[in-house]
């Protein structure tokens, strides 16, 4: 009998860690620099992670810097993109989410438990004409727009309009959003198997990545991924200035916000120029348009 025993615990100790195998899985982060990278790698351990692009595959994340001009004294520059390899016979997809309206409550329907929604998302057409489009950039404009307004909790205010929140009211409002608001996300499927739902935010010099990944091929996951709690923070090289803190152009001068910028410097008004996709291919949108 005791061996009987000895033998049920060892199969309950195999079953048990198995199961946190896999949930140690599901959840990766990492720093992004210069360089290729592959969404969702089976290392050696058997856990899906975010790793350097080190043969064909299908859609990769780029991620370019560098200076503009001659090192240390021009602008630095980071860019986020998305691409394909249109020789490679893989069947994944990815979806860049589009639609940040609301967006407080979709983490909430995914921490219920629920399914995630495509429909604030937009599927990335590939083709000869188009094999990679960027996401983000500090010195260019985006090939994917997205409807992201900072103002949707002005509530927290009780104000609904810009013109009551002075300079500082409005840093300190940004300060108050959680980084849902700010980071880009996007859905990686592999076939119909490997989903996974990253989120990527700028920091300076590099990019934050976090994934959560799930095996079964649904779109189930435990909330939108915060990359900045999930990957560690390095230094930049001299030189290199930060990006992340809004501008805002003669604060002594005005006493309210005319002028209002997103956290990486582009203007936070509503019809401002941009890069849309239509009918599959890149297209200039004046603003106002």
């Amino acid at each position: 009998m005791n061996r009987f025993y000895s033998i049920l615990f060892i199969v309950i100790g195999f079953i048990t860690g198995c199961v946190f195998a896999f949930e140690g899985a599901s959840v990766d982060g990492k720093i992004l620099e210069h360089g290729y990278y592959d969404v969702a790698k089976v290392d050696k351990s058997g856990k899906f992670s975010i790793s350097s692009w080190d043969s064909v595959s299908g859609v990769y994340l780029f991620i370019e810097s560098g200076w503009d001009g001659p090192c240390c004294v021009s602008p630095y520059y980071t860019r986020f993109s998305i691409g394909r390899n249109l020789n490679s016979k893989t069947n994944d997809s990815i979806w860049v989410l589009t639609d940040f309206s609301g967006i407080d409550s979709l983490n909430e329907e995914l921490k219920k438990g629920k399914s995630l929604s495509l429909g604030k998302f937009t599927k990335l057409e590939f083709d000869s004409t188009h094999v990679q489009y960027l996401v983000h950039g500090t010195n260019r404009p985006v090939d994917v727009k997205k409807k992201r307004d900072y103002l949707d909790s002005l509530k927290l205010y009780d104000t609904d309009s810009l013109e009551n929140l002075g300079n500082q009211e409005y840093l300190d409002y940004l300060n108050l959003l959680p980084e849902i608001y700010f980071a880009d996300y996007f859905l990686y499927r592999s076939g119909n198997a490997v989903t996974a739902l990253c989120g990527v935010i700028h920091s300076v010099c590099y990019y934050k990545i976090g994934c959560f990944y799930q095996n079964d091929g649904s779109f189930v996951f435990d909330s939108l991924p915060e990359p900045s709690k999930m990957s560690r923070t390095m230094g930049c090289l001299d030189g290199i200035g930060s990006f992340i803190r809004p501008k805002i152009r003669n604060p002594k001068k005005e006493k309210r916000l005319n002028n209002l910028y997103k956290i990486n410097g582009s203007s936070s008004f509503k019809g401002s120029s941009n890069i849309v996709i239509q009918n599959k291919q890149p297209m200039f949108q004046l603003k106002g348009n």
